[in-house]
Parts: C-alpha cells; sequence; structure tokens
C-alpha cells in the first residue's frame, strides 16, 4: 500500500510539476457556420497553471453535425480559422474522425506566443481564480 501512495505521488508530481495546478472547463452548445449547417459544438479547455502562472492552454473542440452532407465544409471552416495563427506560436490540428464529427486541438503554449498574439489573449494575465469565475460566468463546467 505504502508503495501505491508514494507512486501516485511520483506520477501526480510528474504530471503537474512543482506548484502546478490545471483547470479544465468544458461547454456543449448548438451552433452552426449558416442557416443551413448546425452542429452540436463540445468545447475541453484546459489550463495548466506552474507557480501560479498560467504555462498553457489546451482547446479540445468537436462538432457534430446531424448528417454528412456538409461535413467537408466544417472541416474545411475549421482548418481555415486556424491558418491565420500559423505564425503566432499555436499549434493547432483538424481532423474528420467520422462521417459527421470533427475535431480540433489548439494549444497555446504562453512562452511560445508572439508578443502581438499575447496582446489579444484574453487570458495572459489572469490567474486560475479569475479565469474560472468568467468561464463559468460564460456558461462553462469548470472542474
Amino acid at each position: 500500500m505504502k508503495k501505491v501512495l508514494i507512486c501516485v505521488a511520483l506520477c501526480t508530481l510528474f504530471l503537474t510539476g512543482c506548484g502546478g495546478k490545471k483547470l479544465t472547463c468544458t461547454i456543449s452548445t448548438d451552433g452552426g457556420m449558416s442557416d443551413y449547417i448546425e452542429f452540436q459544438l463540445n468545447e475541453k479547455n484546459t489550463f495548466i497553471f506552474k507557480d501560479d502562472m498560467l504555462v498553457k492552454v489546451i482547446v479540445k473542440s468537436e462538432a457534430i453535425l446531424d448528417s454528412d452532407e456538409y461535413i467537408e465544409e466544417v472541416e474545411m471552416s475549421f482548418k481555415e480559422e486556424f491558418d491565420e495563427f500559423v505564425d503566432s506560436g499555436i499549434t493547432t490540428s483538424v481532423k474528420k474522425k467520422s462521417n459527421n464529427k470533427v475535431t480540433s486541438k489548439v494549444i497555446y503554449d504562453i512562452e511560445k506566443l508572439t508578443d502581438e498574439f499575447k496582446l489579444d489573449f484574453p487570458y495572459t494575465n489572469q490567474n486560475f481564480d479569475e479565469i474560472k469565475s468568467y468561464l463559468e460566468d460564460e456558461g462553462y463546467t469548470c472542474k
């Protein structure tokens, strides 16, 4: 039992780092790109802090369409949305997971973001409690 507790403690320390903290916020909404392309959007935002400073944000989104008719358009729209940020220091990926599902993942590594991008990035100078409060006010569920 003692070995298990030590292993859990070491794994937690390894995953979060010394003084690390993680906030995960989710939301599901009905969305769309036009009057004829509608989908459910599930979003999961993970904020990683070290020494009370935000160091990384990972945003995973999943668009689920009612049919496969417009899946290519949704996939291209997601890709085009992220293309404008290629030189901003973020990492993105967009994948068609099935005939009616597109996923995206965006990683904001705060140290790698350009100064210009940081000016518009809403979380750069906010702490854990401020980010959690803001997102909960916007309808997210945070843990």
